[in-house]
């Protein structure tokens, strides 16, 4: 990975790690590093990291809790997006119940 593309997920997003464990974001503890770890707190990080993948052809997938997940030892090519416990906070308006895609 080049350090152009280092920079540019850097300075676009706050919560980047490059070559990230996996076994710290899955139930069962197992799991080689993602190239791109990117823990998200918004709706906007998501989309940021979906475009910067989309922009230097990085294959990804998003990560929601990491329950009943299964990673190789050798890891994840790409990006991981993670949408998890910055991403659980749930309102309600009366009878509408608003939650994000991180909530339990």
């Amino acid at each position: 990975m080049s350090e152009e593309i280092k920079k540019e997920f850097q300075s676009r997003l706050s919560g980047v790690l490059f070559f990230e464990e996996m076994k710290k974001h899955t139930s069962f503890k197992i799991g080689g590093p993602a190239d791109i770890f990117i823990d998200c707190e918004s709706s906007e990080d998501v989309l940021d990291a979906i475009e910067l993948c989309k922009k230097f052809c990085v294959p990804y997938m998003i990560l929601g809790n990491g329950s009943n997940l299964l990673v190789s030892d050798k890891g994840i090519e790409g990006a991981v997006i993670h949408i998890g416990n910055k991403m659980s906070r749930i309102e309600t308006d009366g009878e509408t119940v608003i939650c994000q895609s991180g909530c339990l």
